[in-house]
């Protein structure tokens, strides 16, 4: 499955994915950017994150219905399940909250 989230928070993307990449065995994040926006992705044992961060606050609730408005990163787990205390692990590595926003099947992990 693929479960979206979204969250405005002024942490730096590198920072916000060191942390998820320590908090669930990652390797480190390759890093890329398009446009306005900077993203990051990584993939391992049975998991796989996404990670964007949009330089402006309105662009990230133009790729998600129902995403809140206001935010500026997006994330995106893909994996079987949701492990255990995802949501909070990734609010401390945000330093802010994130809203799951949908839940579609997997585009491939």
């Amino acid at each position: 499955m693929d479960v979206y989230f979204a969250a405005r928070s002024g942490a730096k993307l590198e920072g916000v994915c060191e942390a998820l990449s320590a908090g669930f065995d990652l390797p480190p994040f390759e890093f890329d950017s398009h446009d306005t926006w900077r993203y990051a992705w990584s993939e391992g044992r049975g998991i796989r994150l996404n990670v964007t961060k949009a330089r402006g606050y309105r662009t990230v609730e133009t790729w998600m219905p129902g995403c809140p408005i206001g935010v500026n990163y997006q994330v995106i787990l893909t994996a079987e399940s949701e492990p255990p205390d995802f949501a909070s692990r990734l609010a401390a590595a945000l330093g802010s909250e994130a809203v799951r926003c949908a839940t579609t099947p997997a585009t491939g992990v």
